[in-house]
C-alpha cells in the first residue's frame, strides 16, 4: 500500500514503517553464514491428466566466494532477469518489422540455457 495512513497524527507509508521495523531483522552481522530452502509444488490437469511437479532447492553460503545464499537465489537471478529483459527488449526494437513468430524464436533461443543453471 503506498498510500499514505495517520498514526498518532502523522501521514506515514505503510511499507515505510514495516521497512523501518524489519530491516535490522533482515541484515545479516558481519560474518554471519545463511541458507536457502524453497519447496515448490504444483498440482493440476496438463492436457486432460491430473499431474504434479515438484521442485526442492536448497543453498548455502559459498566461503569460496563469499557469496551469501540470498544473494545467489535472489539478486543474482533478479540481475540475470533484468539482462534478459534489455536483451529482448533490443531485439524486439531490432526485428520490429518481422513477424510475431521470428521473435519468438530468438527469445526461446536465449531463454534456453538459462533452464540448464543449476544453483
Amino acid at each position: 500500500m503506498k498510500k499514505e495512513i495517520e498514526v498518532n497524527g502523522k501521514k506515514i507509508k505503510p511499507v515505510d514503517l514495516t521497512a523501518k521495523l524489519l530491516f535490522p531483522f533482515w541484515s545479516p552481522d558481519k560474518g554471519e553464514k545463511d541458507f536457502t530452502v524453497l519447496d515448490i509444488l504444483i498440482e493440476g490437469n496438463e492436457n486432460g491428466k491430473k499431474t504434479s511437479h515438484h521442485y526442492f532447492v536448497f543453498d548455502e553460503y559459498d566461503p569460496g566466494e563469499d557469496n551469501s545464499s540470498m544473494a545467489r537465489t535472489t539478486g543474482f537471478t533478479a540481475v540475470l532477469l533484468q539482462d534478459i529483459c534489455w536483451i529482448i527488449t533490443t531485439i524486439e526494437k531490432e526485428f520490429a518489422h518481422r513477424n510475431s513468430s521470428v521473435k519468438m524464436k530468438i527469445v526461446l533461443i536465449i531463454l534456453f540455457p538459462i533452464s540448464r543453471i543449476k544453483v
